[in-house]
């Protein structure tokens, strides 16, 4: 059975099958926390993440028209020069949740994903990074016409999505039931030093950023109400993500770095 990325909440307990956007409590700023230091050989094109090698060619920054060395700390963040091709699917059949559980399942959360480093993104980091993520105009919304689906704008690296439709669905008689998350790999960097000089990275991160989710029934969408249309993300390439632990998989026996 596929691990799940999700966390579900039913009533008012949250069982927890897998919550894989994690932080680490806060660290000693002159550690370069950086992703470029793993072995991703095995999985930088499964999940189009080649363009880390190569900002300069092969990625655009979200704020690109911003100078990141007039502040002493500043976030900024780049995708694939291919947004659209570099998305991808992660489905998650649920049904037998809604099978065991029924009415106490309220709502799923989507989260981030990570590769594993013995520091990640601080705590006190998150909320920088999400805000960088989620901006309305400089954040991953600026590529909202590429997509049939509205991307998020919610400034955190989860958000929510009430069962409610899904688990009518079901009821209706609807199987195969999935939660439908889509991702956009990013890779987040953190430049710190003095201001209107050449910063250092001190972290440099792949964040797999989730930009929607929806409910599935063979190939239909579920609304909020359990009606069922066209689906906004089959056109979408799905990949059945591999775990190691609460982290994405690099493919490879993992030695933690700073």
């Amino acid at each position: 059975m596929k691990k799940k990325v999700i966390s579900v909440t039913v009533g008012l307990m949250a069982m927890a099958t897998l919550l894989a956007c994690t932080s680490t409590p806060d660290g000693d700023l002159t550690i370069v926390r950086s992703d470029l230091a793993l072995d991703l050989s095995e999985v930088k094109d499964k999940y189009n993440i080649g363009f880390i090698y190569d900002l300069d060619n092969q990625a655009k920054r979200l704020d690109a028209n911003v100078d990141i060395n007039s502040d002493t700390d500043y976030y900024t963040a780049y995708v694939s020069n291919d947004v659209k091709s570099s998305a991808f699917v992660y489905s998650i059949n649920i049904d037998n949740d809604f099978e065991t559980l029924g009415t106490r399942v309220q709502s799923y959360t989507a989260s981030s994903l990570f590769f594993r480093t013995s520091s990640g993104i601080y705590d006190s980091e998150a909320s920088a990074v999400a805000a960088k993520l989620y901006d309305t105009e400089k954040g991953l919304h600026q590529y909202n016409d590429l997509f049939d689906f509205e991307v998020s704008t919610i400034s955190a690296l989860s958000f929510g999505k009430s069962a409610k439709g899904a688990y009518k669905a079901y009821q209706d008689g609807n199987r195969n039931i999935t939660v439908d998350i889509v991702y956009v790999p990013t890779f987040v960097v953190r430049n710190y030093g003095e201001k209107n000089m050449q910063k250092q990275r001190i972290l440099e991160k792949v964040v797999f950023a989730p930009i929607y989710c929806q409910y599935t029934t063979n190939d239909k969408e579920i609304d909020f109400d359990g009606n069922l249309s066209e689906s906004k993300v089959k056109s979408i390439n799905k990949i059945d993500i591999k775990f190691d632990e609460k982290y994405v998989s690099t493919g490879k026996e993992v030695t933690e770095i700073n």
